[in-house]
């Protein structure tokens, strides 16, 4: 069944991890973490520009134009970077930019948890 929903986008600063102590404490101190895709999307504006630290599960890796786009389910994450044990409800899009190489979507395939560090560029509309 599609329906139409709206994801976020985001451009990938720093990496895209899966274990370990995620992040620098910098980016981790730095980035916020505690903010969900709803308070998003009702108030983009105040958000746009300001780094991210989102978890979540992959649905899909493919490349696109701006490069590598991940496709995920929002996850909240503690203050370390690691997925917090809630369920999943929200999508979003992370780019890794081409400008950065590429990631395989072998490696960041489906059902992967990953972390993500980066600033909010824009609502997207799609389709699940």
């Amino acid at each position: 069944m599609l329906r139409e929903i709206k994801i976020l986008s985001f451009v990938i600063l720093i990496t895209v991890c899966a274990c370990a102590p995620v992040f620098r404490q910098e980016i981790m101190k730095r980035g916020i973490r505690d903010v969900s895709i709803s308070e998003i999307r009702n108030s983009p504006n105040i958000y746009r520009g300001k780094l991210f630290i989102f978890g979540g599960m992959i649905v899909n890796t493919k490349f696109v134009q701006e490069g590598t786009q991940i496709e995920g389910v929002y996850i909240p994450v503690d203050s370390r970077g690691y997925l917090k044990d809630v369920e999943p409800r929200e999508r979003f899009l992370a780019i890794f930019p081409k400008e950065w190489g590429t990631l395989d979507p072998l490696i960041y395939r489906k059902e992967r948890e990953i972390t993500v560090a980066g600033k909010f560029i824009e609502l997207r509309q799609g389709k699940i």
